[in-house]
């Protein structure tokens, strides 16, 4: 590569400001700051999926990631999504076997209500039973919706019983349906005070932002979100596949799927970032 062309690679690389703090509570801040328009983005990301679960209640993340948009200490039941979209926001989340997100976008000048609204989920345990058993029916639906109705849809749930055999990532990250079933108020309590603690948890805020108000917002909102103990991690140790593994599965289909499936270095890593991309010029 000629000196002008990398330097107009260099040029061209987009200026991207942004700022990474640490409140005392031990939680994660992480702004980046983009005025072209006047929006605002936050995501909270508690580092738990559902390979933190226990054998016998997995499904327990994804559960409560559903519950988590049903109320709070200071948000009546139902009225969390009512109040965001009145204001001109949207809210999503997502469950994967490492982590829980938790987004919502607003237009700027509403940030301190989304702070306000998504920070209150963190402050206290506030599931009732009627919200839970409504989010029960809700998962079985959407396991029927996706898994069992769904042509190859349980190509993740096979595939990961063939990569994974000791941890907690060979279980489907919405769980085994009996076991949804049987969750109780506790079960969920006893995930949210072992993993929904600030310290295991990364906030980001993204858009028309000033960096100080933002941080002074974050911290008055979040700051006072009380530490518990010290998250325990399980042990992820696989034995390495050392041969390939085949497995023909007979589902309701009408044309055979060939899936490949690799196990990919741990995130976060440098061979993961270069088998990401990797992996999107193969696909």
């Amino acid at each position: 590569m000629n000196n002008q062309l990398a330097e107009k690679i260099k040029l061209d690389l987009p200026s991207i400001s942004y700022r990474e703090e640490k409140l005392g509570n031990g939680l994660n801040l992480i702004m980046c700051r983009s005025g072209n328009i006047p929006m605002t983005a936050i995501n909270t990301t508690v580092h738990a999926g559902s390979k933190d679960e226990e054998e016998t209640k997995t499904g327990v993340a994804h559960l409560f990631e559903h519950l988590m948009f049903e109320g709070s200490p200071n948000i009546a039941q139902g009225k969390f999504d009512e109040v965001l979209t009145l204001n001109g926001g949207e809210s999503n989340a997502y469950t994967t076997w490492d982590t829980t997100s938790y987004q919502i976008t607003v237009p700027s000048n509403k940030l301190e209500l989304a702070l306000w609204l998504d920070s209150d989920r963190f402050t206290g345990f506030a599931v009732n039973e009627e919200s839970l058993e409504i989010q029960k029916e809700v998962v079985l639906e959407e396991k029927l919706m996706y898994t069992d109705n769904s042509p190859y849809g349980s190509v993740e749930e096979e595939s990961s019983k063939c990569l994974f055999k000791s941890s907690g990532y060979k279980n489907p990250i919405i769980g085994n349906m009996d076991d949804v079933k049987k969750l109780s108020l506790n079960d969920l309590r006893d995930f949210f005070e072992k993993h929904y603690s600030p310290g295991n948890m990364t906030l980001t805020v993204v858009g028309d932002i000033d960096f100080d108000e933002t941080y002074n917002l974050v911290s008055k909102y979040y700051g006072d979100i009380i530490p518990k103990k010290s998250v325990e991690r399980k042990d992820y140790h696989e034995d390495t596949i050392t041969s390939e593994i085949r497995k023909d599965i007979y589902d309701n289909i009408h044309l055979d799927g060939k899936f490949i499936f690799y196990r990919l270095p741990e995130a976060g890593s440098k061979e993961y970032y270069a088998m990401s991309i990797l992996n999107g010029i193969l696909s």
